[in-house]
């Protein structure tokens, strides 16, 4: 009999054991606790059919179908649903989203067997050639080739930020480890930076251009009015208050001095409104960081080296869990708390989101005084240290205030 590769995805590790013992052998098993996941091994995992349940967190098993039946791929990949959900309505919405065959649980290991040897007789299901074998598959995706220069250009970066953030992950390139994530970060960041760069160089030689005929125009006024330009030199150069510099309490970087170590707070958001929303809530007690998505945060934490992260679970190029999962692996992040924010609070998202080691869950929508109060639990506990091998919050606020004035 051949060797059919059998995606099973299923949150309940004990049923999804049974099930790959009662299909392996002499079929191959890949296995996936969720749709999102159960999505990515469909993208590395070459599967010949996938068996997936309805009821889990991050992303169900009807999202996950959905999601599989939208890339051409894979319209025509066969898709048995197992679920506990047996209405007649559930049964019909799975057949019309693209599912062949819907089985009830609880089911037998032995009948789920025979079951699905009449289904992949019935639909000519065989074992299709595969780029990697099993236990090359299991072991972790493949190592992407870097993207040749000309295919970075401004037209697909701009298409790629168009993108809904479910678009943008489905065609995110395998990241295995957090230094990869960096290095994909920095790399596809590179000629953003560029053009940043010669943006700001442009901008401080207006900023300086337009300053000096301002100065100069006082002096002259001052001159003719027989009062001294210096006080109203002085009063200008002050920070306005409110402003990003003004609240960083800075002039310039090399005269700003280092304040006592305060908590450094990584925020990562997708939605703006809600990312300015908990920086002006924070700001004035803790050193903020703010990252608008998977990516830019894991960048912004290796170079930064936040205290607490409060991380979103939906984000555009790598999600929240996703990037929960890397920092666990990473040794200089694996015991730093992480506050996780969500708009899925089910009990099944509550739990999996505590395995994964998370310090908080809150749910969206929150008040900010809730964030302060569980950043201030963290700070309490006696194990909490705040980092202090790290660059000074003063050169990022600087960097900060610059690219704010710049957008301006």
């Amino acid at each position: 009999m051949c060797a059919i590769r059998i995606l099973i995805v299923e949150d309940d590790r004990d049923i999804g054991d049974l099930f790959q013992a009662a299909l392996e052998p002499p079929h191959e098993c890949l296995r996936a606790a969720n749709g999102m996941e159960g999505f990515q091994m469909v993208l590395d995992g070459e599967p010949d059919v996938i068996v997936t349940d309805i009821m889990m967190p991050v992303m169900d098993g009807f999202e996950f179908i959905e999601r599989v039946r939208k890339d051409p791929r894979f319209e025509d990949l066969p898709v048995v649903f197992i679920s506990a959900l047996g209405s007649r309505e559930k049964i019909k919405h799975g057949y019309d989203i693209g599912g062949a065959l819907f089985l009830t649980k609880p089911i037998p290991p032995l009948r789920l067997q025979r079951n699905l040897e009449i289904f992949f007789k019935d639909h000519d299901i065989v074992e299709k050639p595969k780029s990697r074998d099993i236990e090359a598959v299991r072991s972790g995706p493949p190592v992407a080739d870097p993207p040749a220069p000309e295919q970075t250009d401004e037209t697909e970066v701009s298409r790629h930020d168009e993108m809904t953030p479910k678009a943008q992950l489905a065609h995110r390139p395998p990241i295995a480890t957090l230094n990869e994530a960096v290095e994909h970060a920095r790399t596809e960041a590179e000629s953003k930076r560029a053009r940043d760069a010669e943006a700001a160089a442009e901008h401080e030689a207006k900023v300086k251009s337009k300053h000096e005929a301002k100065a100069q125009a006082a002096h002259d006024a001052s001159a003719k009015a027989g009062k001294p330009a210096q006080e109203g030199a002085e009063s200008r150069r002050a920070p306005k208050a409110g402003s990003v510099k003004a609240r960083a309490g800075l002039t310039t970087p090399m005269t700003a001095s280092i304040n006592s170590l305060k908590t450094r707070v990584l925020l990562v958001e997708d939605d703006p409104d809600a990312l300015e929303l908990m920086s002006l809530g924070i700001e004035e007690d803790y050193e903020v960081i703010l990252a608008r998505n998977g990516l830019e945060a894991i960048e912004r934490a290796a170079r930064w080296k936040p205290d607490i992260f409060v991380i979103d679970g939906m984000l555009p190029k790598m999600t929240g869990y996703q990037m929960v999962s890397m920092l666990k692996k990473n040794a200089s992040f694996s015991t730093t708390p992480i506050i996780f924010i969500s708009g899925k609070t089910t009990i099944r998202d509550r739990q999996y989101v505590n395995k994964l080691g998370v310090r908080t869950f809150l749910a969206k929508p929150f008040e900010i005084a809730v964030l302060v109060e569980e950043i201030r639990k963290i700070e309490a506990e006696s194990g909490f240290k705040i980092r202090e091998n790290r660059p000074p919050y003063q050169q990022l606020s600087y960097e900060l205030a610059g690219e704010q004035d710049r957008r301006r």
